[in-house]
């Protein structure tokens, strides 16, 4: 019979999140988990119980839940979790503003950056604001043209700017491709089609409180593309709440 490659031992095990988590989950809803199969079976059988469960242990934060957890259960696609619900994803991922890393960022041995909780909140404030006079707003969609000056490839720099010049004049809408610096502190992006460097596109804003809008549980949030390895790549529209609790979650 086939043997593991590897068993967590008692104190891993005890000590474990998950184990918290279905701990939680047992005194929560007055129902023994004796195990992680129970558990699994437990989120199958009483799906609201236990995404309420995942919301709370997880710490989400919201404007408001709402009364209703799940909607249409039985419809796929069609169920809907949380309907009343109203909060902000950036909003939970940005409650701290102190100056413990919150990225740390290598660009194979070339190049090493790191970003605070309170750096990386000011970076987002200065973007919003710059997006905001733009007429950035609810319903919108900022495509990936966002983009670095380039990347490396086993310790070769890759400029990309070329590139990104020729399909940006294919795309006559695009009013701003915001480029990042990785390859050179402030690159040349004058060949590009209504570029600016990100920090000259946030220059003129200063850091403050964020007014984070408070947003339908299931609005969405961004448009993932498949990278088409099984046929043509298809667009997935995810919502807020969705990826927040499963991000969380994870």
């Amino acid at each position: 019979m086939p043997q593991p490659l590897w068993t967590p031992s008692s104190d891993q095990i005890a000590n474990a999140n998950i184990t918290a988590f279905q701990r939680a989950v047992s005194e929560r809803w007055d129902t023994p988990l004796a195990d992680y199969t129970a558990l699994h079976d437990f989120s199958i059988d009483e799906p609201a119980k236990f995404w309420i469960s995942v919301r709370d242990f997880c710490g989400a934060t919201a404007e408001s839940w709402g009364e209703r957890v799940l909607i249409d259960g039985d419809r796929m696609p069609g169920a809907l979790f949380f309907p009343d619900a109203k909060l902000n994803f950036a909003e939970n991922l940005l409650r701290r503003r102190d100056d413990t890393p919150a990225i740390i960022f290598q660009a194979e041995d070339r190049v090493s950056q790191q970003l605070s909780w309170r750096e990386l909140y000011d970076a987002v404030s200065v973007l919003a604001q710059a997006l905001s006079d733009m007429g950035v707003g609810a319903g919108d969609r900022c495509a990936g043209l966002f983009t670095a000056d380039g990347y490396f490839y086993n310790g070769k720099p890759q400029p990309s700017l070329a590139r990104v010049a020729n399909f940006a004049a294919e795309l006559p809408t695009v009013e701003k491709v915001i480029v990042l610096p990785l390859l050179t502190g402030m690159p040349d992006v004058s060949s590009v089609p209504n570029a600016i460097t990100l920090a000259n596109f946030t220059a003129p804003y200063t850091p403050g409180d964020i007014d984070f809008v408070q947003m339908p549980f299931n609005s969405p949030l961004y448009i993932m593309y498949s990278s088409g390895t099984t046929g043509k790549p298809k667009c997935i529209v995810h919502g807020a709440g969705g990826v927040l609790l499963t991000h969380l979650k994870e």
